[in-house]
């Protein structure tokens, strides 16, 4: 079986009304460096900035797929980001500092992806492979995934980023400096325990798929 990888390809949307200063694209790279820390073990190619406003990098698998996503535009947040996303294989020889310098199917597959959603507002996040029914069993999950995330406030991301670290309601209410109550508050509104239920669901649905692909 030929081996595939899975690439993200993510741009800052309407990036081109903005004035991009030079501490604002270094604050963007600060922010990759934590995310690629975070996700390390699934990451064959750490996430890096081309152009000031593009983003890429390259995962072993898309088992983790959607928890990834929602990390990665938390480290962008406020600034909104298109994700394409791409399963296929690599031409060229993995560089784990530079996917920029890589090529192949899965590099064209994100491109696409990502292409394919610039002029649909409703729609943020895109997956291309050539496995006809994972593509067709993730994109309605990423679209209602994405309707979810897009309501989320500045207070519900932080929530939900320090809760998943810490575990613990009183944990993350101690280091936001709220009452746990409000901490639960801002996760049931932003349907915290669906979206967790969708992700775990997803990666056993994924897990099959591929150990069934594999046989």
């Amino acid at each position: 079986m030929d081996v595939t990888y899975t690439v993200l390809t993510a741009d800052i949307i309407d990036s081109k009304r903005r004035f991009y200063r030079p501490e604002e694209v270094l604050q963007i790279q600060e922010r990759l460096e934590f995310f690629n820390d975070e996700i390390k073990e699934d990451v064959v190619v750490k996430f890096s900035l081309s152009r000031g406003d593009e983003a890429q990098g390259v995962l072993r698998s898309p088992e983790n797929l959607l928890p990834i996503l929602r990390k990665l535009r938390y480290r962008f947040f406020p600034l909104a980001i298109r994700i394409g996303i791409g399963v296929g294989r690599i031409s060229t020889p993995v560089n784990p500092a530079d996917s920029w310098a890589m090529n192949g199917e899965a590099f064209h597959l994100a491109r696409e992806a990502l292409d394919e959603i610039k002029e649909k507002r409703w729609e943020k996040t895109r997956l291309r492979t050539e496995n006809s029914l994972l593509e067709k069993g993730v994109t309605p999950i990423l679209r209602l995934l994405d309707l979810i995330q897009d309501k989320w406030t500045a207070q519900q991301w932080e929530a939900i980023h320090l809760y998943e670290k810490t575990g613990t309601l009183k944990k993350t209410a101690e280091q936001l400096g709220i009452a746990f109550q409000n901490v639960e508050k801002r996760c049931v509104a932003a349907r915290w325990q669906v979206v967790k239920a969708v992700e775990e669901e997803y990666q056993e649905f994924v897990s099959e798929l591929i150990r069934v692909s594999s046989g």
